[in-house]
């Protein structure tokens, strides 16, 4: 799932990418709610939000079932690669 929303493959969610995650879990503030959730999930495991969470530390947010995480299910996980398989099959531009 991580690799799935971190875009740039650069091994850590920035804020965008984050928010992707953020949304497909049912995040539906605005920029400035987002802005501040960010900020508070970076502080939860010790993340720059300037520069992102890596993949340790996304894993550790996913598996808080505490107000201070972003819990998900393995279920809810495979539901979560199913979308974004889909928005980049339809992204894809058909050869020809």
């Amino acid at each position: 799932v991580f690799d799935a929303f971190d875009a740039d493959g650069d091994g850590v969610l920035g804020s965008c990418e984050m928010r992707a995650f953020a949304e497909q879990s049912g995040f539906d503030g605005g920029e400035q709610a987002w802005s501040e959730e960010f900020t508070l999930l970076c502080q939860e495991v010790g993340a720059d939000p300037g520069w992102g969470i890596d993949r340790p530390s996304f894993f550790t947010l996913v598996d808080d079932e505490s107000d201070n995480g972003c819990y998900a299910s393995d279920e809810e996980m495979q539901e979560m690669l199913k979308a974004k398989s889909s928005q980049r099959a339809r992204s894809v531009p058909e050869p020809g």
